[in-house]
C-alpha cells in the first residue's frame, strides 16, 4: 500500500471514528459509550520520529484540531475528508515541530511556571463547571464569576521597532511554581465540593484502564501531568517557532522596495473611482500615496455619560440624538434638552461623566505610581487643568517672536503627543489603550468639503471643522475645543492634513525621518519594516512546516497507525 492511500485510509478510519465517538458523548450518562469513547480517543494515530526522538498523534488530537477549523475550512469549500487530511497533517507537523525544538531548546524555569500556570487556569475552568453544577443541584446562589484580568497595558510614548522573534520572555526565575493550591472547605465551601467532584471523577476514568489506581488524589495528579505534557509540547513549539523568526534578517534595500511596492499597489488601486476616498477615511488604512489633499484629521478625549446620565437625558421631553436631528418636538424643548446635554457635559460639579484613569506608568486604574487609589482627584475639572498645561507651553514657544522654525515644529509635536498621552489615560473610546495601533494614531479622518458625508454625528463633526478653520485663520497654530454629543464630552484637537502624493521619498533617509503620525515617534521607514517583518515570519513558517514535513516523510519518520482500527469499517 502507497503512503497516500495508507494516508487516506487512516483519514477514513479517523472520520468512522469521530462520528462513533460524537454520537457516544451524546450519552454522558451511559458508562460504556464513556469508555468506548475514552478508549478510542486514546489510540495513536501516528508516530513521529526514530526510536530514540519520537511523538505520538492521538485521535483526541486530530478530533480537536478538526474542530477547531471544520467550519473555516468548510466555508473556504474544503470537503470534510479534505477538513481530516489537514487535521491529521496539521497534528504530525506539530509534533515533528516538537521534536525539532527538543534539539536546540532548554525550557527555564520561567517556562516551566508558565507552563504550570496555563495548567492550573484549566484546571480552575474545569472547576467552574462543577462547582456551577453543585450550586444549581442544591439550590444556593450562583458562583461569582471572576473578570479575567487584562493585561495592564503602560505607555510608553518612545517608538520600539520590533525585534525579530520578539523579546525574551524568561523572567529568571529561580523558583518552581509546580504545586497547586487545593480549595479550602472552611474559606471556599462549594469549591471544596467540586474540588472533590472532579478528583472523583479523574479516579473512575483512571480505574476504567487501570484497577490498582484507588486514590482520587493520584488520579488528580495523573491528570495534571497529562495537561502539562500537552502545554510543555506547545511550548516547545512557540520556542521554536521564537528561533526560526530570530534567523530573519531586513535590510534597508528591503524596506525601500517595500515601500516602493506598497505605493505602486495603491497608485493602482486609487486609479478607480472612490477606492481612495473609501480607504483613507477609514482610518485603519495606512495610506501612502494620497490622490489629493482633500482629507484631514484631528484626535479626541471622549469621556462618557454615566447610565444615570444617559436615561435622565433620554427621558426629557426634547431628547435628540445630536444637533439638526429631525423631530416632531418643539423648538424650545428641543433646546432646553441641548442647554441640560451641555450641563452634563461640561459642568464638573453635576457628576454625569465617567471620570476614571489609567496610570500610564502602571497601567494601573485610578491609582498613583505607588498603588494609592486617586479616585477622587480624577475631575473634569484636573483634566481640563493638565490641558491647559501642554496647551500653555505650546503658546509659550509658538508666539515667542524669537522662536526658530525647528524649535516651532517641535513644540507641534509636542503638544500632539502631550494629547496622545493623556488620551491613553482618560479616553474612553473603544481600543484606545492601544495606542500602538494605526487608528490611534492616524485618528479620525473627515472631508474638507463639508457636503461630503462623515459619518460622525453632527457636534463632532461641526466641531472638528471648526478646528481646521481656526488652524488656517491662524496662521497655522494649534487650538483645542469641547463639545457634547449623545455620546458625552468630547475633546478635540486637529491632527494634520495629508497632502497629495507620496507621505514619503523613495529614499531610505526620507522613510526614517518621516513619521507616520504626529502623535508618534514611529517612522515610515518602521511602518514598512513591520509589514516586512509579518510578511516574512509567516512565509518562513509555512516553509519550515512543509519542508521539515516533507523530510520527515522522505525519510520514513511519520508512521501512520491504520490497522489497530481495521474492526471499525
Amino acid at each position: 500500500m502507497t503512503k497516500k492511500s495508507l494516508f487516506k485510509k487512516i483519514v477514513s478510519a479517523v472520520m468512522c471514528l469521530t462520528i462513533i465517538i460524537g454520537g457516544a458523548f451524546a450519552f454522558s450518562g451511559c458508562d460504556i459509550a464513556y469508555k468506548n469513547s475514552k478508549r478510542y480517543s486514546e489510540k495513536t494515530i501516528a508516530v513521529v520520529g526514530n526510536k530514540e526522538n519520537r511523538e505520538v498523534v492521538t485521535l483526541n488530537e486530530v478530533m480537536t484540531q478538526y474542530l477547531n477549523t471544520y467550519q473555516t475550512l468548510m466555508y473556504q469549500g474544503y470537503t470534510e475528508q479534505e477538513v481530516y487530511e489537514k487535521a491529521l497533517e496539521a497534528c504530525v507537523k506539530n509534533k515533528i515541530m516538537v521534536l525539532e525544538s527538543k534539539k536546540i531548546t532548554t525550557l527555564t524555569i520561567s517556562d516551566e511556571n508558565d507552563i504550570y500556570a496555563d495548567v492550573f487556569e484549566q484546571i480552575e475552568k474545569n472547576l467552574d463547571v462543577y462547582e456551577d453544577e453543585i450550586r444549581k443541584t442544591l439550590g444556593v446562589e450562583k458562583r461569582e464569576e471572576v473578570e479575567e484580568s487584562e493585561e495592564k497595558v503602560v505607555f510608553d510614548g518612545q517608538y520600539k521597532r520590533p525585534v525579530p522573534g520578539g523579546e525574551s520572555t524568561d523572567r529568571g526565575d529561580t523558583a518552581l511554581n509546580n504545586t497547586y493550591v487545593a480549595p479550602d472547605k472552611e474559606t471556599n465551601y462549594y469549591r471544596y465540593l467540586a474540588y472533590l467532584k472532579y478528583c472523583d471523577q479523574l479516579l473512575r476514568y483512571e480505574q476504567i484502564y487501570d484497577k490498582h489506581v484507588d486514590d482520587a488524589q493520584v488520579a488528580f495528579n495523573n491528570e495534571v501531568q497529562r495537561l502539562y505534557d500537552a502545554y510543555k509540547n506547545q511550548k516547545y513549539v512557540d520556542e521554536y517557532m521564537t528561533y526560526l523568526k530570530q534567523q530573519i534578517v531586513i535590510t534597508d534595500e528591503e524596506v525601500l522596495a517595500e515601500y516602493k511596492n506598497m505605493v505602486n499597489k495603491q497608485q493602482q488601486k486609487f486609479a478607480a473611482d472612490g477606492a481612495y476616498a473609501d480607504t483613507v477615511s477609514k482610518s485603519s488604512n495606512f495610506v501612502v500615496y494620497h490622490k489629493d489633499s482633500s482629507y484631514f484629521k484631528v484626535q479626541h478625549i471622549l469621556f462618557k455619560f454615566t447610565d444615570l446620565a444617559i436615561d435622565e437625558l433620554e427621558s426629557h421631553e426634547g431628547y435628540i440624538s445630536q444637533k439638526g436631528a429631525e423631530s416632531d418636538v418643539s423648538e424650545s424643548l428641543i433646546n432646553d434638552f441641548l442647554a441640560l446635554r451641555d450641563k452634563y457635559a461640561l459642568d464638573d460639579v453635576e457628576n454625569k461623566l465617567i471620570m476614571e484613569y489609567i496610570n500610564p506608568n502602571t497601567g494601573e486604574k485610578n491609582k498613583d505610581d505607588n498603588g494609592n487609589d486617586i479616585s477622587s482627584t480624577i475631575t473634569l475639572a484636573n483634566f481640563k487643568a493638565q490641558i491647559n498645561a501642554i496647551v500653555e507651553a505650546y503658546n509659550a514657544v509658538v508666539d515667542n517672536p524669537g522662536a526658530t522654525s525647528v524649535e516651532k515644529a517641535n513644540a507641534e509635536k509636542k503638544l500632539l503627543k502631550d494629547f496622545y498621552a493623556l488620551k491613553f489615560s482618560y479616553s474612553q473610546d473603544s481600543g484606545v489603550t492601544n495606542y500602538e495601533s494605526i487608528s490611534n494614531k492616524i485618528g479620525f479622518v473627515l472631508n474638507k468639503d463639508e457636503n461630503v458625508a462623515s459619518g460622525f454625528v453632527k457636534e463632532f463633526e461641526t466641531t472638528a471643522r471648526e478646528l481646521l478653520t481656526e488652524y488656517n485663520t491662524n496662521g497655522g497654530k494649534y487650538t483645542i475645543k469641547y463639545v457634547a454629543t449623545q455620546y458625552g464630552l468630547h475633546c478635540m484637537i486637529y491632527a494634520g492634513s495629508f497632502n497629495e502624493g507620496l507621505v514619503a521619498n523613495t529614499t531610505v533617509e526620507s522613510l526614517k525621518s518621516t513619521y507616520v503620525s504626529m502623535v508618534s515617534d514611529q517612522t515610515v521607514y518602521d511602518y514598512v519594516y513591520e509589514q516586512l517583518l509579518a510578511e516574512k515570519e509567516a512565509t518562513l513558517i509555512n516553509e519550515t512546516y512543509a519542508n521539515k514535513y516533507n523530510e520527515f516523510m522522505a525519510n520514513d519518520l511519520i508512521d501512520i497507525k491504520v490497522s489497530e482500527y481495521s474492526d471499525l469499517y
